[in-house]
């Protein structure tokens, strides 16, 4: 179990003191896993009763568990500066979250779309757009794929009711793509974010989610190279699933 995707997936129905729990714990990690619920409480004023209350919001026993739970990510969690067997490692953990993914709601969705709209918020997540298009070409779907903050007008007045998007970000976090994404949930549009596995608004903002696995590799003293293999597993291991979901339900291509 991922902290972050209980917390993307109950994210709303927590009260504002709750996020601001939720806040808290993201941002001092170490001190949750060491401190006890009432030392956590008094360091960050908050009140041990809210701490429990936000546990099983999210669907966890309690304050005991959740710290379990990150003390268990943490421990999995893969480091930078780490050896080759490690990024082994961060590719092995993309292959399982989407191994284990229920898909089933997003390729029913992009069987019945109109349009399947692939959008990358700058120019790296703009090149898995591309794959992504160009890997789904084989199954008759045609795909759109645009990125860059200057093109969102334009897919605004482009993007209709029965189309679905999916989102390939970062983080998550950039303002332009919070204002897309807010505005195509307002119009009932379908989508779907592709994201780094953490907790952030534009996956809370989508009908549902795919995560990939960040690791950073020092190129010198000052430098970090964050590695981008994650997303192309991902994409490919998603077309290989949408292909499996096709042939079980025996749905021909358009």
């Amino acid at each position: 179990m991922k902290l972050e995707q209980q917390i993307n997936k109950y994210y709303d129905s927590l009260t504002p003191n709750e996020q601001y729990i939720c806040e808290c714990i993201l941002n001092h990690k170490n001190d949750c896993i060491r401190l006890s619920i009432d030392e956590f409480a008094i360091k960050y004023h908050i009140s041990t009763s809210g701490l429990s209350r936000f546990s099983q919001k999210i669907q966890l026993s309690g304050y005991s568990e959740l710290r379990a739970v990150l003390r268990l990510n943490e421990s999995n969690q893969v480091k930078n500066n780490k050896s080759i067997d490690q990024l082994m490692d961060c590719y092995n953990k993309v292959i399982e979250d989407i191994d284990q993914k229920d898909c089933t709601k997003i390729f029913e969705k992009m069987n019945s779309a109109n349009r399947i709209i692939v959008f990358g918020e700058d120019f790296f997540q703009g090149r898995v757009a591309k794959e992504m298009k160009r890997i789904f070409l084989p199954t008759g779907k045609i795909i759109y794929d645009a990125y860059g903050h200057d093109i969102i007008q334009t897919l605004k007045k482009f993007i209709q009711e029965d189309d679905i998007i999916f989102y390939i970000s970062l983080n998550g976090q950039s303002p332009t793509i919070i204002e897309l994404a807010q505005e195509m949930r307002m119009r009932g549009i379908y989508m779907v974010s592709i994201t780094k596995m953490q907790s952030n608004m534009l996956a809370r903002l989508c009908d549902d989610n795919l995560y990939t696995q960040s690791m950073q590799i020092p190129v010198n003293e000052h430098l970090k190279y964050d590695i981008t293999t994650p997303y192309f597993i991902l994409i490919e291991l998603f077309y290989i699933k949408y292909k499996m979901y096709v042939n079980t339900a025996h749905i021909p291509n358009n």
